[in-house]
Order: C-alpha cells, then sequence, then structure tokens
C-alpha cells in the first residue's frame, strides 16, 4: 500500500515538473514572438502595388513616407536603435541610401545620401556614431566628408581624423596640428599651440589666442583655467544675427577670477 502511494506521489510530482517546465518555454516562445511583432511593426511596409516598382512606404517608426524600389527596399536601423539620442534611421533600395535624423523633437524629413553606393554601404564599429562610410568615401549624417578613406579613425561621437587633418562632424578642423592634438572634452580640442573652443553644438570653432596652452584646464564644462586665472565661456546659439556671434566672439571666454 505505502509503494503504491509513494508510486501516486512520484507520478504527481513528474506531471507538475513537464507542465512548468512546458509552461515556461511556451512563456519563452510568447514573448519572441511579441519581440518580433513588435519589430515588424516598426519596419512594415503599408502601401503596396505590384505593378510598379518604386512606390511611397510608409515607415512607421519614423512616421513618415519614402519613394523607394519597393523590391529592394531595405531599412539598416531597427526600431530599438534609431531612437539612441546619437543615432539616425538609415534604409536603402537598389538606387539610394535614405537617412533621418532622431532629434528631441522627432524625426527630421529624410533625405537621400546622394553620393553613397547601397551596395557597399555599411557602419562603424559598435554604431554610436553618425559616421558611415561606402568603398570610396565617407559620409557624416547625409553629407559627404573629404577625407582619406585608408586613414579615417573615429575618435568619438563627434570627433574623427584622417593622416592629415581633424574633423568635427563635418568641419575639417585646418589649424589643428595632426601630431599632437588631444579632444578634452566636447567643447575643447588642444594642440602644441593652441586652445581650440567649439562654442555651439555645429561646426563653429574659435582658437583662444589668450589662454596658456601648458597651464590650461577645464574645470566644469564651459569653465576653465589657466595661470592667469578661471573663465567662463559662452555658449553662442544658432539664432544669434552674425552682428551680435561677431560682438560675442571678441570676448567669448570672460575671466571671473585671478
Amino acid at each position: 500500500m505505502k509503494s503504491i502511494k509513494y508510486l501516486f506521489y512520484k507520478i504527481f510530482w513528474l506531471f507538475l515538473i513537464v507542465l512548468t517546465i512546458t509552461s515556461c518555454q511556451q512563456q519563452k516562445i510568447e514573448k519572441n514572438n511579441l519581440s518580433n511583432k513588435e519589430i515588424n511593426k516598426h519596419q512594415k511596409i503599408i502601401k503596396q502595388d505590384n505593378k510598379k516598382s518604386n512606390e511611397e512606404i510608409y515607415i512607421k517608426s519614423i512616421d513618415q513616407k519614402i519613394n523607394a524600389n519597393k523590391e529592394t527596399f531595405q531599412i539598416l536601423s531597427s526600431p530599438h536603435f534609431i531612437r539612441k539620442p546619437y543615432q539616425a534611421f538609415y534604409a536603402k533600395d537598389k538606387n539610394f541610401v535614405y537617412f533621418s535624423s532622431f532629434t528631441p523633437g522627432g524625426f527630421s524629413k529624410v533625405t537621400k545620401i546622394k553620393e553613397a553606393d547601397p551596395n557597399s554601404f555599411e557602419f562603424f564599429g559598435d554604431r554610436k556614431t553618425r559616421f558611415t562610410k561606402d568603398k570610396k568615401n565617407i559620409f557624416y549624417e547625409n553629407q559627404k566628408i573629404n577625407a582619406d578613406k585608408e586613414t579615417f579613425q573615429i575618435l568619438s561621437y563627434r570627433f574623427a581624423k584622417d593622416k592629415n587633418y581633424l574633423f568635427r562632424y563635418t568641419k575639417k578642423i585646418n589649424e589643428v596640428d595632426i601630431n599632437t592634438f588631444e579632444i578634452l572634452s566636447s567643447c575643447f580640442v588642444r594642440d602644441k599651440n593652441n586652445i581650440f573652443y567649439f562654442y555651439n553644438d555645429n561646426e563653429e570653432y574659435i582658437i583662444l589666442k589668450d589662454i596658456d596652452v601648458k597651464t590650461f584646464k577645464i574645470i566644469d564644462n564651459r569653465k576653465i583655467s589657466d595661470k592667469n586665472g578661471i573663465y567662463s565661456c559662452m555658449y553662442i546659439g544658432f539664432y544669434v544675427t552674425e552682428k551680435e556671434k561677431e560682438n560675442y566672439l571678441k570676448n567669448i571666454c570672460k575671466i571671473i577670477k585671478k
């Protein structure tokens, strides 16, 4: 009698174990399916016309339409990837590579990277940048950069270099000594001769001629120091007039403590 009772309990517990394992597997499959559904939802091509090779394709992840070749159209950036602050939307068809920038206000209008070859277009490394390349050229966002492709190297989200020049986004910093420069922050670069200050988030900069290079230090964001004192450097926004900018640049880093 005891042996029958023991056998019953053994069978009962084996049944529960099998049921639990099956349930876990089913949950895992359902979770994976949901993940795939989510990706498909963001990349879904809505409008199709088999009579046309080109059509208006709606991309849900950026809420925009693209006129492209439907048979070869391919999204290169996943929905998760393009939502990173430093990333963007990329796609291609047999003719063009397409780009849209992700900003706090949403996505910019999709444009073609006209000189990019779709067959050889690719990203750099872990993609934490908007620098891209094809077999001939280097690009930042939708613009071609006049850089030496063989020696081109990404240094950060904003900065890159080749054998001759330092670049901030698409801007070539002609005055920088390529052999001695240091990127100190997103705003400041130093070489053996000068301190370069990038005073907004675009490509504009000024050489701080009155700052001592050897004793230069960054205190906090746009606050700096050298042997002569502590300075507060101004951020110049995009919407100031040229006249206002000219006046601001005359004393862009004001000394606040000697």
